[in-house]
């Protein structure tokens, strides 16, 4: 695609009154958006504050937005029913059309218990090359991000602000660091206006960019779950963290699972079928074996059963989200009565 073209649909993105099905219809028709801005030359004249923002989009670097229709827009993103003309970026945009692509989203304050299952998500498919996708809120999105920084894993952030503004505010550091290391994306330009509906135009896109996505935790009004039922639309894999059933955190997580809107996710072997055996048989009936007996914390099982205390990490973890055992106020494990 040639720059003029590239500009005229960046223009074209920043138009009041066009949605995604007209630019297809212009595109049918005038075969270029550059040739349908020749033909209305009035669109960029109809007011002083359109013409303003138009003429200033010609001085955004080429290099710092993709448009719909060049080779390096998110493949998965085009494929959806209503897909962002344009992105603004900053770092590796070749991030977006990898083939281990994951999104995981979950709610602002989650509990120790959505801590550990999104760090083990994230250490356990990173090491199979998976890029991580979250929104860089507060709460989970948080920690997928940093948790695959520290990993040295590479991870996209798509905000629901402008690339000079990255919201929130508390987050600016962690933002430089993923533009550095990895990517981040918005569809926001420097002048948008901030409203609710900022959200769910950003969780569009984190449920458009990969094929899968991971709920953790949702309590009932998250917009983690709009991410979800996105993702349940266009027809791409949703996972979903259970959790006690007397827990706000998972209110909405175990209800994506009772609507069949979402599968159970039991570990990461659930994404990397046949590939993927975290939990040794042997190991995992110890476990158990063992806390039949009497609660014990993770180094009193590690010390037991010499077992390497990360290792055991990730095999309490599965066993937890299994429902067999839990974590008790104390810091012991128990076997889980049913």
């Amino acid at each position: 695609m040639d720059i003029p073209e590239k500009i005229a649909r960046l223009k074209f993105s920043q138009l009041k009154g066009y949605k995604f099905s007209n630019f297809l219809e212009i595109i049918d028709k005038f075969e270029t958006i550059e040739n349908f801005f020749n033909e209305n030359p009035n669109l960029s004249h109809s007011a002083n504050a359109q013409r303003d923002l138009l003429n200033k989009l010609e001085d955004i670097s080429p290099n710092n937005f993709v448009v719909y229709g060049e080779d390096d827009y998110p493949k998965l993103l085009a494929d959806t029913p209503y897909p962002p003309i344009a992105l603004f970026y900053k770092g590796d945009i070749s991030l977006c059309n990898k083939k281990n692509l994951i999104s995981i989203v979950g709610t602002r304050k989650h509990s120790n218990y959505g801590e550990r299952v999104t760090k083990s998500i994230v250490e356990g498919l990173g090491k199979h090359n998976f890029v991580f996708i979250s929104g860089m809120a507060l709460g989970i999105d948080t920690l997928v991000h940093k948790y695959s920084l520290v990993n040295k894993y590479k991870t996209i952030a798509v905000i629901p602000s402008s690339l000079e503004k990255p919201m929130p505010l508390s987050n600016r550091r962690l933002f430089n660091q993923i533009a550095e290391e990895g990517l981040v994306i918005t569809e926001c330009l420097n002048n948008f206006i901030w409203n609710k509906s900022v959200y769910a135009k950003r969780n569009r896109i984190i449920a458009g960019l990969s094929p899968s996505t991971i709920v953790i935790e949702a309590p009932k009004k998250s917009g983690s779950l709009i991410t979800a039922n996105l993702a349940f639309e266009y027809n791409r894999e949703v996972y979903a963290v259970p959790g006690n059933i007397d827990s706000t955190y998972s209110i909405g997580t175990n209800k994506l699972i009772k609507d069949l809107k979402a599968q159970l996710f039991s570990g990461v072997g659930d994404i990397i079928p046949g590939k993927l055996d975290l939990i040794s048989n042997t190991e995992s009936n110890e476990i158990i074996d063992i806390l039949k007996v009497e609660q014990l914390d993770i180094e009193q099982i590690s010390k037991a059963l010499e077992m390497d205390i990360n290792s055991l990490r990730s095999e309490l973890l599965e066993l937890e989200i299994n429902g067999q055992i839990c974590l008790n106020a104390d810091g012991k494990y128990n076997i889980k009565l049913l």
